[in-house]
């Protein structure tokens, strides 16, 4: 009995401790976290140095199915306010952008140009993302600001998005550096077999 108790035990605790795990759902940055310090991605707001507006992002598919817990981006600052808005929508099912999932604030950001510490945002739950399916992940600026999303440089090309003076097109371009992380819960069915195979040996050492 002692064995069947500790091994229930045993099974509780692993529940608990694998009940949810982080895994990446998207990550074109380079192994050691390095990503295209010299070239990116305007991004301006109507009344920036640019003399344009530019928003512009990349569509992705996501590899895990979980709940978003972490956006890290490669954004550069150029000049202007310090601030730009990164925001998460589904893709309408055409490779367009389709309903809007989240949106989060990132500033202080580095020197465009320089090998700074990309900004990382935080993300709440409830921001789901399911494996094998689209979304995409599109940058806007304060009103007078002037950023640059840094390109990778792992030769990877991506579907974009990019909106001039709200003139919107699509175009398959070299895709700004950033990872998504999520929070994935395994299978009920794992977790079912897990239980089914501990309590089977648990049965077997009571027999013995």
């Amino acid at each position: 009995m002692r064995v069947y108790k500790l091994l229930i035990t045993a099974f509780l605790a692993t529940s608990a401790a694998v009940s949810a795990f982080a895994d990446i759902a998207f990550n074109d940055f380079d192994n050691a976290g390095g990503f295209n310090t010299g070239n990116g991605w305007t991004i301006c707001g109507p009344n920036g140095s640019v003399g344009q507006n530019w928003d512009q992002g990349n569509q992705f598919t996501s590899l895990t199915t979980g709940d978003v817990t972490k956006i890290t981006v490669a954004m550069g600052y150029v000049n202007g306010t310090n601030s730009a808005t990164m925001s998460l929508y589904a893709d309408s099912g055409s490779d367009t952008v389709g309903a809007l999932k989240g949106s989060w604030n990132i500033s202080n950001m580095g020197s465009f140009g320089s090998a700074y510490s990309p900004s990382v945002i935080n993300v709440g739950g409830g921001v789901g993302l399911v494996a094998g399916q689209k979304y995409w992940l599109i940058a806007d600026s304060a009103n007078d600001a002037w950023l640059a999303w840094n390109f990778n440089n792992m030769g990877i090309n991506q579907i974009k998005y990019w909106n001039n003076n709200g003139t919107g097109s699509y175009s398959t371009n070299t895709a700004g550096t950033y990872r998504i992380d999520t929070t994935v819960v395994p299978e009920p069915v794992s977790m079912i077999a897990l239980g089914a195979g501990i309590l089977a040996i648990s049965r077997r050492r009571r027999s013995a």
